[in-house]
């Protein structure tokens, strides 16, 4: 295929799609509309003679063809990235400052940023692990310049970036007689032993309400900060949880089982950004470099 400007924009809609799983959320990433993905996708299969997607309700599944080319887009998309950013990584010599709460900080964003700082030797950057009652006003502020947060944010001096969606799973140690059911509701995990996030987390009060609804009264074992501590104090035996699979459900060992869980528990990840300053440009290209190699999984949709 003989490489011009708009076979690149058919091939970057190839890859949103594969990472985002629908041509909505791909189009989204891009900035671009649904139709103008829809487009790009049927150029680039006319154009390679090949069936690249199984259309499957509103979900876009790769074929094989379509996987194999996204391999072989790697080190093209890697070099364009480096292009794009060429003018501030020569010259930025200010430390891009984030702030980011602790499960996200090491579960997800530590691959990022190695990723990001290996393509740009010559960026510095500041990383404070803080809960998102930190992040946000550090943000609003002016002492961070990107965050990123899974909680409910309401704060006038940022502005929010939707950048992830997942909905809460049960989380039971591998040997839990629970594990044989395909979903996993309240009256369920009635009198068994449970771990719970603390309070002053922000999870914590919409889980609450969900048992509370349910007339169910769970017996809290031990209360933990983090979702991290919660899996790993399930994965050890203590209890069962219900929690946010983004992102500890990334890295599932062995050791425990996970189960949908209703009614539904919606949780939305995203990027908090100063609503009264700009993004410095390094930023803006860390949060491009996040999206485009962040992939759909089982738990969770890119929006």
């Amino acid at each position: 295929m003989r490489a011009n400007w708009r076979s690149l924009r058919e091939l970057e809609a190839l890859r949103a799609v594969i990472g985002a799983g629908t041509a909505t959320a791909a189009a989204r990433r891009l900035g671009v509309s649904q139709p103008a993905v829809s487009r790009a996708l049927a150029q680039l299969e006319t154009r390679l003679g090949k069936i690249l997607f199984e259309r499957d309700g509103g979900r876009l599944l790769p074929t094989a063809e379509a996987l194999a080319l996204n391999r072989e887009l790697e080190p093209l998309f890697d070099s364009l990235s480096r292009l794009d950013d060429v003018g501030w990584s020569i010259t930025s010599s200010e430390a891009l400052r984030l702030a980011i709460p602790a499960t996200l900080a090491h579960r997800f964003m530590q691959g990022h940023i190695a990723s990001f700082l290996k393509l740009h030797p010559e960026q510095t950057m500041s990383i404070d692990v803080r809960g998102t009652d930190v992040v946000v006003p550090g943000i609003a502020e002016g002492r961070y310049h990107l965050g990123i947060t899974d909680s409910e944010v309401r704060h006038n001096g940022v502005r929010i970036e939707p950048f992830l969606r997942s909905e809460g799973v049960c989380i039971l140690p591998k040997d839990s007689p629970l594990a044989a059911r395909a979903v996993i509701r309240p009256e369920d995990l009635r009198g068994l032993p449970y771990v719970a996030l603390t309070r002053r987390h922000s999870a914590r009060a919409a889980t609450d309400r969900i048992f509370a609804e349910a007339g169910v009264e769970r017996r809290i074992v031990v209360e933990t900060a983090t979702a991290v501590s919660s899996y790993q104090l399930v994965a050890a035996g203590i209890g069962v949880s219900v929690l946010n699979p983004f992102p500890v459900a990334q890295r599932a060992g062995s050791e425990i089982e996970i189960r949908p869980f209703e009614p539904r528990l919606p949780y939305l990840t995203s990027f908090v950004i100063s609503a009264s300053a700009p993004l410095p440009a390094a930023g803006r290209a860390f949060l491009r470099h996040v999206r485009l190699n962040t992939v759909r999984t089982p738990y969770t949709e890119l929006v």
